[in-house]
């Protein structure tokens, strides 16, 4: 569970379900996120709630906490962390990062999700590099693979 604005993991800390939230700060929020329909299920950390309070429709977006960590929303404060280039190898890894506009200019990760994306990177390159070679053909729409084998034609 993460606030719906800063990405904060919020097991453990004060938050406010986004049903419970007034129909104005829906609307700054909705502005905020640059979606039309807020997910009703999801929550806000208490730092950006408040932020929330003393915002109004023209006020631009604010992160309640800002150093997170991209993967697992924990905080970044006192962890070893590694910076995503965006579109790096890494970079689709994290679906967080693309599920909302999450006003950040960078992003980081801390060092178990880096580990975990790294090694899921390195299994998916394998696994690319193992496809047989009829799939292979398959991809490039050759339809009849069995008739350009017995012809001795290769790739």
């Amino acid at each position: 569970m993460r606030c719906l604005n800063c990405g904060l993991r919020v097991q453990r800390i004060q938050r406010h379900v986004v049903t419970t939230l007034p129909q104005e700060l829906l609307i700054i929020l909705s502005i905020w996120l640059r979606i039309e329909y807020l997910p009703m299920e999801d929550v806000l950390c208490h730092a950006c709630y408040v932020l929330i309070q003393n915002a109004d429709v023209n006020t631009p977006r604010t992160l309640g906490h800002t150093n997170v960590c991209a993967g697992c929303g924990c905080s970044l404060n006192e962890a070893r962390l590694h910076f995503l280039e965006e579109n790096g190898p890494l970079y689709e890894y994290f679906s967080w990062i693309r599920s909302i506009q999450n006003g950040r200019d960078s992003y980081a990760v801390c060092h178990n999700c880096w580990r975990r994306a790294s090694r899921q990177a390195a299994q998916d390159s394998q696994r690319e590099m193992a496809i047989p070679q009829a799939e292979i053909w398959a991809l490039h729409g050759i339809a009849d693979f069995q008739l350009h084998t017995n012809m001795g034609m290769v790739l």
